[in-house]
């Protein structure tokens, strides 16, 4: 299933998306979809459709050739709605929820349990109360060393944990070729907590996505 998931997210990168303007009923059933989920009020205060990234896509010629490597959905014309959580209304950090609809405004493509929040029948994953400052003297009090750098953070939703998290990185030594390690936490944006500490790893200048 993993394997099948990364092909399917190549082909994607890898496609060229058509920039056309979405029409309002596809977007009106892509908002009716996260508010059944998250309800009226969480939506408009912490979501908010991405406009840039949003898009739609022709039929894949190679998921039509070979099904088997790719999603049902990418056989035929959908739209990509891409939309960004934002912690609070307040805040400019984001993390991307992603599905794909036909042209009659139904959902085609798996959205993970949890990655759009059921406030109703779960209402701890309708709370963000870490920001970006909190993750900062968690991750100090947890024992991450501080590095030769500035400590990188990152705010997504982890399909491993099946929880929204903060990731919190340091840099340790950098070669001369700029390659460097480092260690990282993940930390529940929801609790707080500690979930996982890595030991010494290669790390990539970038943002960690936990």
């Amino acid at each position: 299933i993993f394997a099948l998931v990364l092909i399917s997210a190549v082909i994607l990168l890898l496609k060229k998306p058509v920039q056309a303007s979405i029409p309002p009923h596809i977007i009106e059933s892509a908002n009716q979809f996260i508010i059944s989920r998250t309800g009226q009020e969480f939506f408009d205060q912490h979501i908010v459709l991405d406009r840039s990234e949003t898009n739609y896509n022709e039929a894949d010629e190679f998921c039509i050739r070979d099904p088997s490597s790719c999603q049902d959905y990418m056989q035929k014309p959908h739209y990509l709605m891409i939309y960004a959580l934002r912690v609070s209304d307040t805040s400019s950090v984001r993390a991307p929820i992603g599905f794909a609809m036909n042209d009659t405004g139904q959902v085609v493509s798996t959205v993970e349990d949890g990655e759009i929040p059921n406030c109703t029948q779960k209402p701890l994953e309708c709370s963000f109360p870490i920001d970006e400052s909190d993750v900062i003297v968690i991750a100090q009090e947890a024992g991450l060393e501080p590095g030769i750098k500035t400590w990188r953070t990152g705010f997504n939703w982890n399909g491993g944990f099946k929880t929204y998290i903060w990731a919190v990185s340091n840099t340790l030594s950098e070669s001369k070729d700029g390659r460097t390690t480092g260690k990282s936490l993940i930390i529940d944006a929801h609790t707080g907590k500690v979930i996982e500490t890595s030991g010494l790893i290669s790390m990539e200048e970038k943002e960690p996505k936990g």
